[in-house]
């Protein structure tokens, strides 16, 4: 099972963005934090074929367990254990892409 969690707009266009700034204004609640995910995955051409969770815009738990910010994605075993990383971003972001092959790949084995 795989899913994306969202943490926060790292392109927000009223805080400190990298790489390009987008016309969202970073979410202040948990509510416009998952509307702006739900957008924002449709634009990626993220479908239902993912989970798709927010981290709560209130406590961050997601982001302060992993450090996730501005965009990381990790793969994490079922007993929770973190099994594999990959935390550097290529030109300030990520070819969704590469990490849907990777997850195919990693099923077909």
């Amino acid at each position: 099972t795989f899913a994306f969690v969202y943490i926060s707009e790292a392109h927000s266009c009223d805080e400190w963005p990298v790489g390009h700034c987008v016309d969202i204004k970073q979410p202040k609640t948990t509510a416009e934090r998952q509307e702006v995910a739900e957008r924002q995955l449709k634009v990626l051409g993220v479908g239902d074929e993912f989970i798709r969770l927010v981290d709560s815009a209130e406590e961050n738990t997601f982001h302060q367990t992993y450090a996730c910010w501005p965009f990381r994605w990790y793969t994490i075993g079922e007993n929770g254990k973190k099994i594999t990383s990959i935390p550097q971003p290529h030109r300030s972001g990520y070819d969704v892409r590469e990490l849907v092959a990777w997850i195919v790949d990693q099923v077909m084995r």
